[in-house]
């Protein structure tokens, strides 16, 4: 991946976590009293970059989400035109992983394995948590993570977010998380971590991924 590769894929990584963040805001003013959104809109548009009237209708789509007027975070893939081979899928996902990342034996199974998962996670009772690691820098994790970010179901990939932007994000989207260089910020934060070790329950929330580097 080059320069101009990777700084575009840290600029919509970026984009993509703000939206979520907006969108939970949004959320939030729905559910709030009409004295208290009447105190707080004028401030949050302003926060939000956008006229008072625009939040309104954000707003107001939120409140009624059978308006069929809604935006989603993510967009509604079709079912392909006919039977897929499960065999072939998986074929296709390993040689996937095997032409752009150099990896250890199996790895490339298990990661398209888990690919597949993320599409059947409301079957199961239990969601692993794919961790990837290197033992140095540069050695395509985050390549890595742009593959998944294409594959997997939801994905919503994220380089810092704090406890309560991760909880009602998964809370509201069930998205798979993608996070990358989880080991500068986690470690600070004992609500994170708390989040990310209950993920593994379908009865709380959806798949997790996370990306850390083992120094030397």
């Amino acid at each position: 991946m080059n320069f101009v590769q990777k700084q575009n894929s840290t600029v919509e990584s970026e984009s993509v976590s703000n939206h979520a963040v907006e969108m939970n805001l949004i959320a939030d003013l729905a559910r709030a009293s009409k004295f208290d959104y009447d105190r707080l809109r004028k401030q949050t548009a302003k926060k939000l970059g956008v006229q008072v009237k625009t939040l309104d209708g954000l707003v107001k789509e939120a409140r009624n989400p059978n308006s069929g007027n809604n935006r989603s975070l993510f967009p509604k893939i079709e079912p392909w035109h006919k039977c897929v081979d499960p065999e072939e899928l998986l074929k296709e996902l390993v040689g996937i992983f095997r032409r752009f990342v150099v990896l250890p034996e199996h790895s490339d199974v298990a990661m398209a394995l888990w690919v597949c998962f993320t599409w059947c996670i409301d079957a199961a009772n239990t969601a692993p948590i794919l961790a990837i690691s290197s033992p140095e820098k540069r050695c395509g994790k985050t390549t890595v993570l742009s593959l998944l970010n294409l594959l997997v179901k939801n994905p919503l990939a994220t380089s810092n977010i704090t406890a309560a932007a991760l909880f009602r994000t998964i809370e509201e989207y069930k998205p798979t998380l993608l996070i990358d260089e989880a080991d500068t910020f986690i470690k600070q934060s004992d609500d994170l971590r708390g989040i990310l070790n209950s993920c593994q329950t379908q009865s709380k929330f959806d798949t997790v991924f996370f990306k850390y580097a083992v120094e030397k």
